[in-house]
């Protein structure tokens, strides 16, 4: 290192260079590189100088910096922008400059990439440079050249045609204006710049820079980071502008609060760009203003849009609307396509997909009620001055026939769509879906297709439509206009631009595991079944490195991990032949086969290796493909998705596969939260979760990705709910499902059992119709933001009020009908009308807890006098005391189709239930209930007549309602060693017995396929569900021991310690959670003795109960001593914002 004394100065350690031999690198070192950079043409500034550094030494650049200043109009970018053949002579002429004229022309084109098309998209540079790491400087130790957020800016860049901006360079100028602070850790600029608090991951609606939403009502959220400890927000100030010119600020506000700060009554105009940025005050007195960022309303409102009708093609499915238009002469400043469709719909600008990042736009809507729009900047698609729209269209999820036949067919698709394109002379051109001159192309590329169709798809069709759409040409084609087109009009409301847009993942993709080929079966087989006999088999194949299949062949996929997916493929085969995919989550295992399927049947549908069909139930889900010609060819699915592991390709030629892929969807992708212990099993458990919860939040929160169902199952989604949150960033996503839920209950009175556009299971269900106030819940626990509450407020009451005047006796929930769900799929069961009386107090409880959020004292006392009276009536009909302690849950209706074990007294989920809710009627009975579930639970002696008795020790019984308390409830009770146990338990029914059967997601049952038994009943058997999965919510709360109550403003901390001393224990958990406030972290630790290590995020505070002993603990902890909490003795401590290492002291 070197040292440098500096006048008036001490000596400072620097990062390793001669700054002695050059004041002005000194200079540059100490007061500008990496230090956090927002000043717009600062910041454009050193883009264009970064440009010409590209095989230069930066000291050379530094001392030009003066003279670059000059040549290039002080860098005025919109002159820059506009520089002509004869500036660039200028600028060649220059000595002062670095004149290399590939260089000076990419500066150019840079520029006017970032006026014509970042600017007018994200509002100002700023913004745009420093959303890829969502406002927040980041560390990369020098010498480090590249990284995920250089990669991205590089690629987003390079995609717009920009020059001199590889991974390398883009890092380069991130290192310069504080992106990535690269200081060596002993410099001291390091810890300057370590301490100086940040403010990042800036949100408009819980969503970062986002477009299309709502105008009425809009909140605002931030994060801070700092490298010190204890740094709490005093006060906050918002300013937000629109084109430059502030239109409301909040003033300087006195508030610890970061989160959902609505903007009050501002008005907001539709289809506008807004920019905003925050200052924060500490109470150590520093001061620091985030970088700018932005957001766009939806255009709900505005009279073009509706006045913009839906277009169609008279009695044709699946059309491609074209319409061919000419640009004014003026340069386009700023460009928005909005759009929306009954069906779904791919859209192009001149042969040039537009949004393709999105699959099945505009999503699973909800039915009648309203569907989603979405927003594109499209600057970058209009350069010339005639240009083609075409709007590729099909079913989606809209079906005239109803559930049986999901898209399939339809009564009528169409598009609504209005391309808004300003001009720099200030004037506007409006082109709707309302024009006259657009046709319909009647034989698009898809044939059919649907959601559970899959899709029929020619590719030679596609090469025509290509050709017509880059040309504007339409010879040769089957054209219809005029009266074969249709106008009509969506009845419901059409919203923004949705959180829950479905979207290609790239980073959860997966390539082939292995590809077997067979054409037969071999003669002679062990197995029932029969197997099939292998052409060949490779397990590390190199893409591009050619798999020859022959026609006749059969080749099998194992893409590694089930999951709701396209396939992407680059293949070749003769022009006019045809291949066909199918897809599936099992191969057969060569057990008895019934080729068709039947529902119930438990047996293969096929010899051993072929793909396993029969959980898809009626769903075709497959692909047949006709190649356009004898060269290589690209395919993915255009109009439908799968649920699968497994690909399945034949072909009536010779083809050559060179790439495959499963390309995974969700609409959510950013994870919030990660677990991780010294446990494989339980690893990859947490990894199954995260699949799928990614499968079946994809546009809406559905049951499953594969059969002919696809459903919004409600009680799927509250069971998981909180798991949700912790596992993604779904915060925004589950608000729009929060509405629809509030949409259905003020049409029914409650809410469906399933979101259906078909009123398919639209009745009312206890468990299911309960999601209404439960997800509202956990969104509030999740955030801290009681709007949420408020908005709702209402409809949660209607539907308290409905379930009273439902009641089937007084205080006692409504009677099911014949769809009464109960404690689904459990082992045990638990009769149906105590069950509900349950989540009837539930709910009740959740509501006296809201009331007392937002002020509501009177709703307050009533529905906690509501949760005695319904506490009391459950006592005096299910708890009997003549001969012991007994609850009747043995009593009254099974669930739907018996479909929730044998009902038995004692239940394990109607013993838990009680305990959560503390529905006892004193101390001696919560432990004689306590004492009834730890011996139901631990099996030790089952009664020989209980379906208990054929079950390990140590194990669950539990079904969708009782999976989300079993551990929780252990824990709570004292017992976090024999949940501890549970957990780890191998046998069936147990979350690691479907990992050790090859689970990669959450079964729909716990038994959906048994290697003794083989697969399960076939009516219903999905491989990718996510309900069970709510295990996390344990992992994350108890296990690793994040929790909170207010959003995470206060965090408890509350590590459930493995006290087993045997080889299977936990003694290891990572545990990380990226709340509201930012990122909690905790490790632990347990050999000998326990050791602790957390961090907690800027401007919260913690309370941490470790288990009762002697630790070492920092100066800036303080220890509250010994207390009760989870039925034992803890040491209990509290700490604000920092990292922090606690550990107990050893015996010596």
């Amino acid at each position: 290192m070197d040292k440098v004394q500096s006048e008036n100065q001490f000596p400072k350690i620097r990062c390793a260079g001669k700054y002695a031999e050059d004041p002005l690198y000194l200079k540059y070192h100490d007061e500008e590189w990496g230090r956090p950079l927002h000043d717009e043409k600062m910041l454009y500034e050193m883009f264009v100088i970064e440009l010409f550094q590209a095989g230069l030494s930066w000291r050379t650049l530094l001392h030009k910096r003066k003279n670059f200043e000059a040549a290039y109009d002080g860098f005025d970018l919109e002159k820059v922008a506009e520089y002509g053949e004869e500036k660039i002579e200028a600028l060649m002429q220059d000595e002062g400059i670095i004149r290399s004229l590939p260089k000076i022309r990419g500066s150019i084109i840079n520029s006017r990439i970032i006026r014509d098309e970042i600017l007018p998209e994200y509002g100002s540079w700023d913004a745009y440079v420093w959303s890829f790491t969502g406002g927040r400087t980041v560390y990369e130790p020098l010498g480090t050249v590249t990284n995920q957020y250089s990669d991205a800016m590089s690629e987003d860049l390079k995609r717009r045609g920009a020059k001199y901006a590889g991974s390398v360079s883009i890092f380069s100028y991130f290192q310069a204006v504080g992106v990535i602070n690269s200081h060596s850790k002993e410099c001291f600029c390091y810890k300057e710049l370590e301490e100086q608090p940040q403010l990042y991951h800036l949100t408009v609606n819980f969503m970062q820079t986002p477009m299309g939403v709502e105008k009425d009502r809009i909140c605002f959220s931030w994060k801070m980071c700092a490298g010190k400890k204890c740094v709490e927000q005093e006060a906050y100030q918002i300013s937000l502008k629109c084109a430059g010119e502030e239109i409301w600020n909040s003033g300087k506000v006195i508030s610890t609060r970061s989160v959902g700060i609505a903007s009050g009554e501002i008005s907001l105009k539709a289809g506008t760009r807004y920019t905003w940025q925050v200052t924060v005050w500490m109470k150590d007195g520093a001061c620091v203003t985030s970088a700018e960022t932005c957001f766009e309303t939806a255009i709900s409102g505005d009279a073009a849009w509706e006045k913009a009708p839906f277009l169609g093609a008279k009695d044709i499915t699946l059309p491609v609307l074209v319409l061919t238009k000419e640009l004014k002469k003026e340069r386009v400043v700023r460009a928005r396509l909005y759009a929306t469709a009954i069906g779904t719909y791919q859209v192009f600008l001149g042969g040039r997909e537009v949004g393709s990042e999105y699959h099945m736009k505009p999503g699973y809507g909800d039915g009648a009620r309203s569907i989603s729009s979405q927003t594109f900047p499209v600057e970058q698609f209009l350069k010339d001055g005639r240009f083609t729209i075409a709007f590729l269209i099909g079913t989606g999820w809209h079906d005239k026939d109803g559930a049986d036949k999901m898209a399939e067919t339809a009564n009528q698709t169409g598009i609504k769509m209005l391309l808004r394109i300003e001009y720099a002379d200030g004037t506007r051109q409006d082109i709707t879906s309302g024009e006259q001159d657009w046709v319909a192309v009647p034989d698009g590329p898809v044939e059919k297709s649907g959601i559970y169709y899959g899709e029929d798809y020619h590719q030679g069709k596609y090469i025509s439509l290509k050709n017509m759409l880059q040309t504007g040409s339409m010879e040769d084609r089957t054209i219809l206009s005029g009266d074969s087109l249709i106008q009509f009009e969506y009845v419901g409301k059409i919203k923004g631009e949705p959180a829950g847009n479905g979207r290609i993942n790239p980073e959860y993709s997966h390539t082939p595991k292995s590809l077997t080929a067979y054409s037969g079966y071999r003669k002679k087989s062990e197995y029932p079944g029969g197997e099939i006999a292998e052409d060949f088999y490779l397990d590390n194949w190199e893409e591009n490195h050619p798999v020859h299949l022959k026609k006749g062949q059969t080749l099998i996929a194992d893409m590694g991990q089930n999951m709701t997916a396209i396939p992407y493929l680059v293949w070749k085969g003769k022009k006019g032949g045809s291949a066909r995919l199918r897809f599936g989550e099992m191969l057969n295992d060569g057990s008895r086969v019934t080729e068709q399927f039947v529902s119930g049947t438990r047996d293969a549908s096929g010899p051993r290796g072929t793909l396993y069909t029969h959980s898809l139930r009626n769903a075709r889900s497959a692909v047949n493909y006709q190649f356009g010609s004898s060269a290589k060819e690209c395919y993915q699915t255009h109009t439908s998705f799968f649920g699968y592991r497994y690909i399945e390709v034949t072909a009536d030629c010779d083809i050559e596969i060179y790439e495959l892929k499963s390309l995974a969807l969700s609409s959510i992708y950013r994870q919030n939260g990660k677990i991780e212990t010294n446990h494989p099993g339980i690893n990859r458990l947490f990894q199954n979760i995260l699949y799928g919860q990614m499968s079946n939040f994809f546009t809406m929160i559905t049951d499953c990705p594969q059969r002919d169902e696809r459903k919004a199952w409600t009680g799927d989604a509250q069971v998981f709910a909180d798991s949700a949150l912790y596992n993604f960033d779904a915060q925004a996503f589950m608000r729009e499902y929060e509405e629809k839920l509030g949409a259905a209950t003020r049409q029914y009175g409650y809410a469906p059992a399933v979101l259906s556009l078909w009123d398919f299971f639209s009745n009312w269900a206890s468990g299911w119709s309960d999601a209404l106030i439960i997800i509202c819940y956990r969104l509030y626990e999740h955030s801290g933001d009681t709007a949420v509450i408020r908005k709702h407020w209402e409809e949660m009451n209607r539907y308290m009020e409905y379930l009273k005047q439902h009641e089937r006796a007084g205080h006692q929930a409504p009677n099911q009908d014949t769809t009464g769900y109960g404690d689904w799929l459990a082992f045990q069961g638990t009769g149906y009308e105590l069950m509900a009386d349950l989540m009837y107090a539930y709910v009740t409880k959740l509501m006296k807890k809201m009331a007392d959020l937002i002020g509501e004292k009177e709703k307050s006392l009533y529905y906690e006098k509501r949760f005695e009276q319904i506490k009391e009536t459950y006592l005096r009909s299910h708890v009997e005391k003549k001969d012991g302690l007994v609850v009747r849950s043995d009593r009254g209706t099974p669930v739907m189709q018996n479909k929730g074990g044998v009902n038995e007294k004692n239940s394990q989920t109607a013993l838990l239930w009680m305990l959560k809710l503390g529905i006892t009627d004193g101390e001696e009975m919560t432990q004689e209930l306590k004492k009834l579930l730890v011996e139901n639970v631990r099996n030790d002696h089952p009664d020989k007549e209980s379906v208990r008795a054929g079950y390990t020790k140590n194990s669950l019984a539990v079904g969708f309602l009782g999976v989300p308390v079993i551990l929780p409830v252990l824990t709570e009770i004292g017992e976090g060693t024999l949940a501890y146990r549970v957990l780890l338990n191998e046998s069936c029914p147990s979350w690691l017995f479907e990992v050790n059967a090859g689970a990669t997601t959450i079964w729909e049952r716990w038994d959906s396929y048994h290697p003794e038994k083989g697969f399960g009943d076939s009516e219903m058997n999905s491989y990718n569900h996510f309900s069970y999965g709510a295990v996390a919510e344990w992992m994350y709360r108890y296990m690793a021991g994040i929790s909170s109550e207010d959003g995470f403003k206060h965090i408890i901390l509350q590590p459930c310690i493995d006290m087993e001393e045997t080889e299977n224990a936990i003694r290891m958990v990572r545990g990380e959670y990226d709340s509201v406030y930012g990122p909690v972290r905790v490790l632990w630790k347990r050999e000998k003795m326990l050791e602790y290590h957390v961090e907690i995020p800027a401007n919260t505070s913690a309370v941490l109960y470790l288990p009762d002993g002697e630790y070492d603990v920092d100066e800036m902890v303080k220890d509250c001593g010994k207390v009760w909490h989870q039925s034992a003795y803890k040491r209990k401590f509290t700490f604000g914002s920092g990292e922090y290492t606690i550990n107990e002291k050893t015996n010596q």
